[in-house]
């Protein structure tokens, strides 16, 4: 197996810090307890956040705070984690918010019985009598649903959702049932958008700037076309009859990225080409819907067979390869801890995440696991879900890693310290030079793991400028250490 090895440096027992990609960056350090809302414990589930343009976050999923003035399930946080005082929201939604989007002058949050508006600073806009105390959307009267979906938000306010037991328009006209719906930007159900899948969906993915995808579990038609489990629209809700999955699998799995060439990553459960009910699969589609042949079908393993695990979410990185998180224990035959970095073909690269990665559990004794990543500003990207540990390091469960622009060129910053490290990564070897005649005394090369295990020590003879080592048996960064003169 071919293997890289990352440098990081210390020169006269003096540290110098280098920033490595796909770590955690130390500058973000939130300081809400994530505490689950029934269990009382550090458990909370983050969903999702929005990165607004002064760098601060809006963090909402299913969590509480001890500290009265913080809100529960929405937070908004400074750009270094910290709890923005100002945000005042106070709407008590019971089970978490799974719903979130902001306009300009507005938020508007949801559960999975409807959804909220409120201003910049958390109030809630247009109080008075409607559905209930809450002004929740859609604002029909009689209207019984149950919103299963996250929201696909227009510009003008409007949004798709889907929908499961939902009988409109009231009780006094014949009742039609909704699995998908629109709601204009009154908050009143669009009763012009009639379309009909058969099963409620689960989930909108934006496909490109006309078109969305549309995926749900047991989903087997829209108006009246035969699909499998997953769909492509356009924005007004037709069906766009080009796409269309193959029939061979049992459960496709959601949509997880949407590449810029238009292919489509999939996270599946199990499918009939695996047979195993403990092993997961990526795929890629075509712009059509067909399976790329081009991109091996490549597995993953869940912690236990009979937990129901699987991808969570996932983006592209700087170097057009994928950053996938989810439940699972190995990806492609290699120890990878719920989340992995791939290349543009999905196969492991091997210089990242070989430590513990996400590696807590949690109370109920079901693994840890990363729901969602989004990317954020300067090439960072928010890992979140229901975890406590990366790497071995307590952390919330909401990270921010750094993304590929944030590794150091460990040759261009040690000039002031007159060394030389090349080639940067390495996979054999690995030279040491000194840059001028006054670096010619003897020294001693010690190489590091992230956890301070040494792996190699190495003399480096006095009056030889140049020095090249042979490499340990080790893949990922290492750090290293030169001692001259004490």
């Amino acid at each position: 197996m071919s293997r890289l090895i990352f440098f990081s440096g210390f020169l006269a027992s003096c540290a110098i810090g280098f920033s490595q990609p796909f770590t955690l960056d130390t500058t973000f350090q939130p300081d809400y307890a994530f505490k689950h809302t029934r269990l009382n414990n550090e458990l909370g589930e983050v969903a999702n956040i929005i990165e607004e343009e002064n760098g601060k976050l809006m963090v909402y999923g299913a969590f509480k705070d001890d500290r009265s003035w913080i809100p529960d399930h929405a937070v908004r946080l400074n750009p270094d984690g910290s709890a923005d005082p100002t945000w005042k929201f106070s709407i008590p939604f019971e089970n978490g918010i799974f719903i979130a989007h902001k306009f300009a002058n507005r938020y508007v949050f949801g559960d999975r019985g409807g959804v909220i508006e409120t201003d910049l600073s958390g109030k809630l806009l247009h109080p008075g009598p409607m559905l209930d105390p809450l002004n929740v959307i859609p604002r029909d009267s009689g209207f019984n649903c149950n919103l299963t979906s996250p929201a696909y938000f227009f510009e003008d306010g409007s949004f798709l959702v889907g929908a499961s037991g939902c009988k409109f328009p009231n009780s006094t006209n014949p009742v039609r049932f909704l699995e998908f719906m629109k709601v204009d930007s009154a908050g009143y159900v669009d009763t012009s958008f009639v379309h009909t899948p058969d099963f409620s969906i689960m989930d909108i993915v934006e496909y490109d700037s006309t078109r969305l995808l549309l995926y749900s579990w047991w989903m087997e038609t829209y108006d009246g076309v035969k699909v499998n489990n997953i769909c492509r629209i356009f924005t007004d809700g037709s069906i766009d009859t080009t796409f269309q999955v193959d029939s061979q699998f049992i459960r496709t799995g959601r949509p997880l990225v949407v590449q810029e060439d238009g292919k489509i990553i999939m996270g599946a459960f199990w499918m009939t080409l695996t047979n195993r009910s403990d092993t997961l699969a990526l795929l890629r589609l075509n712009q059509n819907g067909r399976i790329d042949t081009t991109f091996e079908m490549i597995p993953a393993k869940m912690y236990q067979p009979d937990f129901y695990g699987g991808f969570g979410y996932g983006c592209t990185t700087t170097d057009g390869g994928l950053l996938l998180g989810g439940f699972f224990d190995e990806y492609q035959g290699v120890p990878r801890h719920n989340i992995v970095k791939t290349d543009v073909n999905g196969n492991v690269d091997l210089r990242y995440f070989n430590g513990a990665g996400i590696d807590s559990t949690f109370g109920t004794g079901y693994p840890a696991g990363v729901g969602r990543i989004t990317p954020g500003q300067n090439d960072t990207y928010y890992v979140m879900g229901n975890f406590l540990m990366f790497d071995g390091q307590p952390v919330k469960p909401i990270i921010r890693l750094l993304g590929l622009s944030h590794t150091v060129g460990v040759e261009e910053e040690l000039k002031l310290m007159q060394l030389k490290v090349f080639p940067n990564p390495a996979s054999d070897e690995v030279t040491f030079a000194w840059q001028d005649l006054s670096g010619f005394d003897a020294a001693v090369i010690r190489l590091f793991d992230l956890q301070g295990r040494l792996l190699a020590e190495q003399n480096w003879p006095a009056g030889v400028q140049e020095y090249t080592i042979q490499l340990p048996e080790y893949s990922g960064t290492v750090l290293y250490e030169v001692e001259r003169g004490g």
